[in-house]
């Protein structure tokens, strides 16, 4: 009888240990999966920086063209 109950108890450890394990990667992958997501809204905002400085000087350049013209 002893022997059965630490076979149990041994079986019982190791599916703890593997539930503890996949626990694990799992925590890992969703931490990766939450800086992945951190980099590409950084990219995102990276680019949208990008945009509006293009915009603004599409802007600045088209009212330079218009003040001339307004002045003449």
């Amino acid at each position: 009888m002893q022997h059965k109950e630490q076979a149990s108890k041994l079986a019982n450890a190791e599916v703890e240990f593997r539930r503890q394990v996949d626990l694990k990667k799992l925590d890992i992958e969703l931490k990766l999966a939450e800086e992945n997501a951190v980099t590409k809204q950084v990219q995102l905002l990276q680019l949208q920086i990008e945009l509006a400085k293009i915009k603004s000087m599409g802007n600045a350049d088209s009212e330079m063209d218009g003040s001339s013209h307004h002045g003449k």
